[in-house]
């Protein structure tokens, strides 16, 4: 917790020399003698810390850590188990297109790539999401709210890029397997 004290400390000092001119003119229709959360670190600590509108998450038990302990690893397991659904339901579509004769390996190949680019665009936007947010500050982390608003962000950017991912790996996936057919026919 120092650390990030400390390294809110020094940002405040290099974002008031920066914008030395906008502050002062910002200070002068401020009455408050304290200053601000932009001119005075401890403000802003203080804020981090304890806020009076909404209530700071508190560990001070080992059974409220082993709670999300709980969370995070019923999380993981969902997660995880949303991909196998997914596997299985492409699985499906590739057994219905050889059971009815159709061109199933196209449809494997197809199902397989948008699987693994859907799989990988929505993990990784999913992180990106939380380290972002995490990069917010404590501040956001230290809430009940804080941690609903960056668990939604994160699955909601995750299940888009994801969307992305799959229409992406579709069209490449058709794109190559139609070239090499086509090529096969030479």
């Amino acid at each position: 917790m120092m650390v990030l004290e400390d390294n809110v400390r020094s940002l405040t000092k290099e974002f008031n020399s920066t914008f030395q001119a906008e502050i002062n003119k910002y200070l002068n229709r401020i009455k408050n003698k304290k200053g601000t959360v932009y001119t005075n670190a401890e403000r802003g600590i203080g804020q981090a810390k304890g806020s009076r509108t909404i209530k700071p998450i508190q560990f001070t038990t080992t059974a409220e850590f082993k709670n999300l302990r709980s969370f995070e690893t019923g999380a993981n397991i969902l997660g995880k188990g949303l991909i196998v659904l997914d596997a299985g339901i492409r699985a499906g579509k590739v057994h219905t297109d050889y059971v009815s004769g159709k061109d199933w390996q196209k449809r494997a190949a197809v199902e397989t790539t948008s699987f693994g680019t859907s799989t990988i665009f929505g993990i990784a936007a999913g992180q990106a999401t939380v380290s972002a947010a995490s990069g917010l500050g404590i501040a956001l982390l230290a809430t009940p709210v804080g941690w609903v608003i960056i668990i939604g962000a994160a699955i909601t950017v995750g299940i888009v890029a994801a969307k992305g991912g799959d229409s992406f790996g579709r069209f490449a996936a058709n794109q190559a397997y139609d070239l090499g057919t086509w090529l096969n026919s030479l």
